[in-house]
């Protein structure tokens, strides 16, 4: 079981405070986080992937510190963007999934495959070789997903 722990952590944009104080204990597999336009939620969950350092405090994902050791923590913890236009990074929603295996040291076979499983998971086997930019705005969200859950996070 992974466990997420936030620690008096607190954020400033500038001088702006986004977050304050904030101590957590995560240890489910899914969380959401529900709050109003600019309360920090997004701020909180790039710190929960190590897009982002938190200003004081601390996190860390099974012991590992975002701060220090982001790269490990983001293969441990998957993150999809509000716009899937963000995150959608190639030319066709194949190369859109395969991207981020791209240094996972699998074989093309082995990332056809999962490739293949992410297509036919989230009803995108049809647009393989479709632009990724002109899918609908839900099939993208689809692509974000798949793109997130490909690389197997725990």
């Amino acid at each position: 079981m992974s466990e997420i722990v936030v620690d008096a952590v607190g954020h400033r944009f500038g001088d702006r405070s986004v977050l304050r104080d904030i101590d957590l204990r995560i240890t489910e597999r899914r969380v959401g986080f529900i709050g109003a336009n600019g309360s920090g939620k997004s701020t909180l969950a790039r710190m929960l992937n190590g897009l982002l350092k938190p200003s004081t405090g601390t996190v860390t994902v099974d012991g590992l510190d975002v701060a220090r050791k982001g790269a490990q923590v983001r293969r441990k913890v998957g993150f999809v963007f509000t716009d899937p236009d963000t995150q959608i990074v190639m030319p066709t929603v194949a190369e859109d999934l395969a991207f981020s295996l791209r240094r996972s040291g699998l074989s093309k076979v082995e990332i056809a495959a999962r490739v293949q499983r992410m297509l036919d998971r989230f009803g995108l086997a049809a647009h393989t070789d479709h632009p990724a930019h002109l899918l609908s705005g839900g099939q993208k969200q689809l692509l974000a997903i798949g793109s997130a859950l490909i690389r197997e996070p725990e």
